[in-house]
């Protein structure tokens, strides 16, 4: 009777041992492909502040793509020009959905990527430096 307790016991504690085969790692991100309708001067002008290697932004974007899930979501945002739906006066709560599918593509989650994104998106909202080109006011 103990030796069959024994086994069960080993045979549980294996299962829980046994690592789970879902991989929950930030996926990269893959840039739609764009045509010239899709593709507005507006929309470049704000990638090129954000990302261009003289982007006002360059430096606080460099930080967000330190953490493999920020740079996921941010390069998302910022390829679908999904800056320019977001509403400035709302919370992270009310995020548009271009930002709710760059977030889930990337396997991540809002609260996940705060601390690295905090200097991208107040670099982004800053007037004196991307807001003009990435926001519609």
């Amino acid at each position: 009777m103990n030796v069959r307790r024994f086994l069960r016991c080993l045979c549980a504690s294996a299962l829980l041992a046994v690592p789970a085969c879902e991989d929950l790692s930030p996926l990269d991100y893959q840039s739609p492909q764009r045509d010239a309708t899709t593709d507005s001067g507006e929309a470049e002008a704000c990638r090129e502040c954000i990302t261009g290697d003289a982007g006002a932004c360059r430096p606080a974007y460099d930080i967000c793509a330190a953490d493999v899930s920020c740079k996921s979501v941010v390069d998302c945002i910022v390829a679908g020009d999904c800056l320019r739906q977001l509403d400035l006066t709302q919370t992270s709560a009310n995020l548009p959905e271009c930002a709710t599918t760059c977030i889930e593509q990337a396997n991540t989650t809002i609260n996940a990527i705060v601390a690295p994104a905090a200097q991208f998106f107040g670099c982004a909202t800053d007037a004196n430096k991307c807001r003009s080109v990435c926001f519609d006011e």
